[in-house]
């Protein structure tokens, strides 16, 4: 698999965004506010709610946790 991290905003003068790719197809944007709180936001098929944004810990909590789950932990 090829992946890809683009970095797409001037980090000099606006918060950083960095769109997350694996085999040139995107799969997430990571990006944080004013107050440095990460967010990983994700593409949906919906037109009206073209993203889900989710805090990062709980993105990276909850993929910890499906993972356990799986494995029966």
């Amino acid at each position: 698999m090829k992946t890809q991290i683009v970095l797409s905003s001037d980090y000099h003068y606006e918060n950083l965004v960095a769109e997350v790719y694996i085999d040139d197809k995107f799969i997430a944007l990571v990006s944080y506010d004013e107050k440095e709180d990460f967010f990983v936001e994700t593409p949906t098929n919906n037109d009206e709610n073209p993203s889900n944004k989710t805090p990062y810990e709980m993105y990276i909590n909850l993929l910890s946790a499906a993972k356990s789950k799986l494995l029966g932990e």
